[in-house]
């Protein structure tokens, strides 16, 4: 167990933003401020500090390590401590591997298992996908790439390699930008209210995460 003292390391205040890079932490470690809620199908989600040598920030990373199938699973880990209705979220991810998927994203407005928004990268589909989980339904949410609105991307994901994603999102809207460009925007009024966010897998996904960024607009 890491002291709090040394635990608050990994939250860094820089106008607002809260930056966790996770280095500070014991291997095995549930890292602070952050849970696992119970996943609506499967086996539960084994989260937790692991050791990569090549994590953008040397050397831990925050890890779904469990392989357990499930065409529905979406083993979620959320960070409790930043709830807002607008923010500047961001997350570096590398897909380590998966059978039946190899699918990873981040998760903003949260309000439980059943009720939140999740972008989510896919290796094996070789897509990038917006979904409204709502009741417990995922259901994919239109998106606006350059001229043409479609469902979603096509994409080479590989696995074993290092991606950052940002959004950014304020009322219905969204803006996305992926390996430091802008990817596409889109616009959903279902969930405007605050929640918190977080990170996601799929599947039986081992997917690893680091430098976790979200900055509270409102």
């Amino acid at each position: 167990m890491v002291p709090i003292a040394a635990a608050v390391v990994l939250l860094g205040l820089f106008g607002g933003a809260e930056t966790l890079n996770f280095d500070h932490l014991s291997s095995g470690a549930m890292p602070p401020y952050w849970s696992a809620p119970v996943v609506l199908s499967g086996k539960p989600p084994h989260w937790a500090i692991a050791p990569d040598p090549s994590a953008p920030s040397r050397h831990n990373v925050f890890a779904q390590l469990s392989s357990d199938a499930g065409r529905n699973r979406e083993p979620l880990a959320i960070f409790d401590k930043v709830v807002c209705a607008d923010g500047d979220l961001s997350a570096k991810f590398k897909i380590v591997k998966g059978r039946e998927s190899a699918s990873a994203g981040v998760v903003w407005r949260y309000q439980d298992p059943r009720n939140y928004y999740y972008l989510q990268f896919s290796a094996n589909r070789k897509r990038i996908t917006l979904y409204r989980m709502q009741n417990g339904n995922l259901v994919m949410l239109p998106i606006h790439e350059s001229a043409q609105t479609v469902t979603e991307l096509s994409r080479e994901l590989k696995p074993d390699e290092w991606y950052v994603v940002r959004i950014l999102y304020k009322g219905s809207h969204f803006k996305v930008w992926f390996g430091n460009r802008k990817l596409f925007e889109a616009d959903d009024n279902t969930f405007t209210g605050p929640g918190k966010t977080g990170i996601c897998t799929k599947g039986d996904t081992v997917a690893y995460f680091d430098d976790f960024r979200i900055e509270k607009k409102s």
